[in-house]
Parts: C-alpha cells; sequence; structure tokens
C-alpha cells in the first residue's frame, strides 16, 4: 500500500514538474505588444458610449433582436481598452479588424514568483453565429488548440468570479458580423447575469464577496428617514451625513464584519448623494431600496462640501468605488470623469483638480476606515469635526482648465507633470489628522 500511494505521489511530482516546465515555454521575457497610449477624452466619450448601451441592450425589456446589436468600430474598440488599461495598468492589448476577422494581441505581466515575465496572447476570431469561436491561438510563439483553451478559460472564471462568470462571459455573444472595419455584436446577456457578473468581479477587486443589496438598502432608508425627519439637513454642509452613515457602521459591526458594513453604508451614501452614474456603474449593487418609492420629501441634492455640490459628489462616489473595487479603478473613474468633462464648453467644462482632490479623500477616508478595527473607526469619527478633518483643502488645488489648457501643461494623464500634481494631492491628504 505504501508502494502504491509513493508511486502515486511520484506520478503526481512529475505531472506538475512537467506543466510547470510546459508554462515555462509558453513564458517571454519581454511583450510583444506595444505600449498603450493614455486614454483620450474621447477614448472616454466612446467607452461611457459603450457602457449605456450595453445596459440598456442586456435588459429583458429588450424584446427584438435589432435591440440588442452593438456597434463598435476598431478606433472605438481600442480606445476601450486603452480606458481599461488605465484601471488595470498591467497589461497591453490592441485589437485589428481585418476583412472578416478581428485580430487581436494581448501581453500580460506576471506576479512574483515569475516577476518580469511575461505571457504574449494573440488569437484570431472570425464572424460566427451562435457561440463564439476562435479561429487561431498563439500564446508565447506556439500555437495552441484554440477549443480546449477557451473551455480552460471558461472553468478558470468560474472558479475565480464565481457566479459562473465565465459562462455568463461566452453566453454574453451570440453573433458577430463584420462590415468593413465595424463590428456588429448581438447581445445574449440578461440583466440578472451582468449583475451577477459585476457583483463577482468587484468581489475579486476588493478580496471579499460584496454586501447584499438588502444590507445596502437598509443603510439607505435609514439615511433618507433621517434627512425626511429633518435629523440631517437638506441644505449646508454634508458632514452631518458622513458622520450618521459612520456611526451607523460602527454601531452595527464587529472587527470582522466593519469593511462589509462600511461597504454597504458608504454605497447608500452614494445612492443618496452621490453621483447620478453610480448606479451605471455598479448595476444592482447599489441596492434596489424597497423603500424607494416611499414619497420621500426631502434629499441631499443641495447639501455641499466646500461649498460645492460637484465636491460632495466626487467624495462619496469614489468612496463608494474604492470600497468596491481596488485603487487603481477607484482612482481612475475619477480621471475619466474629468477628461470627459475637458470635452464640454461650457464655464464649467475641463480637468478640474479640486474634484481629483475630493475624489482623493473618499478613497484615502474607504482605506483608512477599511484597513481599520471599530476603536480606529470610533477616533475617527471624533475627529470629524469639521470638512477640513475629511476633506483636502481644495482652494491650494488646480481649478478647471480648458482641455487646450490642460495638454499644455499637463500633456496627458500619463505624463511626469501629471504624476507630479497627483502626488502633491496626496501629500496634502497626508496632512489630515485622520490619515
Amino acid at each position: 500500500m505504501r508502494r502504491v500511494l509513493s508511486l502515486g505521489f511520484v506520478l503526481v511530482v512529475l505531472v506538475l514538474a512537467g506543466a510547470g516546465v510546459l508554462f515555462a515555454t509558453l513564458l517571454d521575457a519581454a511583450p510583444r505588444t506595444g505600449p498603450m497610449a493614455a486614454p483620450s477624452p474621447e477614448d472616454i466619450a466612446v467607452t461611457r458610449r459603450f457602457v449605456k448601451e450595453v445596459r440598456q441592450k442586456t435588459l429583458d425589456a429588450a424584446p427584438l433582436e435589432r435591440d440588442r446589436v452593438l456597434a463598435l468600430s476598431e478606433l472605438e474598440a481600442n480606445g476601450i481598452l486603452r480606458t481599461a488599461a488605465r484601471m488595470f495598468p498591467a497589461g497591453r492589448a490592441q485589437v485589428l479588424v481585418l476583412d472578416d476577422r478581428v485580430f487581436a494581441q494581448a501581453s500580460l505581466p506576471l506576479p512574483w514568483p515569475l516577476e518580469g515575465q511575461w505571457l504574449n496572447v494573440e488569437g484570431v476570431a472570425p464572424e460566427f453565429q451562435g457561440s463564439p469561436r476562435l479561429e487561431h491561438i498563439d500564446v508565447g510563439g506556439w500555437s495552441l488548440p484554440p477549443a480546449p483553451l477557451v473551455e480552460m478559460a471558461r472553468m478558470a472564471a468560474n472558479l475565480v468570479l464565481g457566479n459562473h462568470a465565465g459562462d455568463v462571459v461566452l453566453g454574453s455573444a451570440e453573433g458577430l458580423v463584420i462590415e468593413d472595419d465595424q463590428l456588429l455584436l448581438s447581445l445574449a446577456l440578461r440583466e440578472d447575469d451582468k449583475n451577477g457578473f459585476m457583483n463577482a468581479l468587484f468581489g475579486v477587486l476588493r478580496g471579499e464577496a460584496m454586501p447584499s443589496s438588502e444590507m445596502i438598502d437598509d443603510y439607505y432608508v435609514d439615511l433618507r428617514r433621517a434627512i425626511d425627519a429633518g435629523e440631517l439637513p437638506d441644505r449646508g454642509s454634508y458632514l452631518p451625513h458622513l458622520r450618521f452613515v459612520l456611526a451607523r457602521v460602527l454601531e452595527r459591526s464587529n472587527d470582522e464584519t466593519l469593511a462589509n458594513e462600511y461597504t454597504a453604508g458608504v454605497f447608500a451614501l452614494a445612492k443618496a448623494c452621490g453621483a447620478q452614474e453610480f448606479s451605471m456603474i455598479v448595476g444592482r449593487l447599489v441596492g434596489r431600496s424597497r423603500d424607494d418609492m416611499a414619497g420621500w420629501q426631502r434629499a441631499c441634492d443641495e447639501v455641499v462640501f466646500a461649498d460645492r455640490i460637484d465636491i460632495r459628489r466626487h467624495f462619496t462616489t469614489a468612496a463608494a468605488l474604492r470600497a468596491a473595487s481596488n485603487r487603481g479603478m477607484s482612482v481612475s473613474i475619477g480621471e475619466f470623469k474629468e477628461l470627459y468633462d475637458s470635452l464640454g464648453s461650457g464655464s464649467r467644462s475641463g480637468f478640474d483638480f479640486s474634484d481629483i482632490g475630493a475624489d482623493q479623500s473618499g478613497i484615502r477616508l474607504s482605506d483608512t476606515i477599511m484597513a481599520g478595527t471599530r476603536a480606529d473607526l470610533s477616533r475617527t469619527l471624533n475627529h470629524l469635526q469639521a470638512e477640513s478633518d475629511v476633506l483636502v483643502d481644495v482652494t491650494r488645488l488646480p481649478q478647471i482648465m480648458p482641455r487646450a489648457e490642460f495638454e499644455a501643461r499637463f500633456g496627458s494623464i500619463s505624463s511626469e507633470a501629471y504624476a507630479k500634481q497627483f502626488a502633491d494631492i496626496e501629500a496634502l491628504i497626508d496632512e489630515i489628522p485622520i490619515h
């Protein structure tokens, strides 16, 4: 019996060693995909439109096949990739549409202990109807059979993300037609599948499952009732609303549940007092709010931070996104909003570093609370007596500048000049006592 077990152990070791050697042959010392430029304001506009269209076309109410067709050009697809790369800056990717084929290339750096190695992948996808398929896959210079690799990717996504995420992604497209450089993609994604996928994605980004929508609802209803009852103002400073929710988090949590309670609380704040598009980003994760139609008489629409409504929205939305995801995503969403605003021509159009300061202040609050204990949160609450105890002094930051001025001074959000200005904002936030 021992000999059988020993032989089995040896065979397992040999198989794992062989798999390791095979995997090592697929890696490269350098990326094969060229560096990606920073996303432009036009890239942000395309991505914004793409997200809205996916949201609209995956509603269960879209009955006709033509209502589920999404059109995307090669230029637009690469703009969306540049936007995604800003949120997850490790990788590189690009697509090329040629004849009736889509050619895709990606380079992904590997973490420790394979740091310094790159996984380079190239694939070719033809037009299809029904199930998506790949015609060719090249990994590290080796041509590999597409079908088994796609199946392995599906199983890996199911395992890592949960919620059958791999099944959802592969089943989300039921057809692809290529006309010139236009991709016409027929979507087969139900709204519940989309929300389940987003829930799984945010769970992976934050390192644990998201709080339930019912849990978010509890905080939201408490907040709205307090506003309606006059316990919280519908004019003036936003600080009482923030303190109200943090006090509820302190009451309801222990050290093990603090991060989840805080996430639910700050999501409720974002739904009530954050940017209007917050729910577009996170979907039903924001909560269904069973009492949302209860006839609320008062709201926090006119409440301000640093005497500005937009500062309150930026602070709250960024704090909620940080609680639900990683730092890269939460920072980037704020940058994207400023880039998008720079496309406008009005007096309030342009890139505003005071908004970025509000974003970073909200992100830092989430970092501080989620990394601490209830005792730390209690001390933080005691310190929050004025707006300056949690919000950077936005008057010390560059204000709205038109696109031409921003590009003349900073170039892009990937430039050294921009990185220095960003570091200066972080240094100002470092001066806030709670941090």
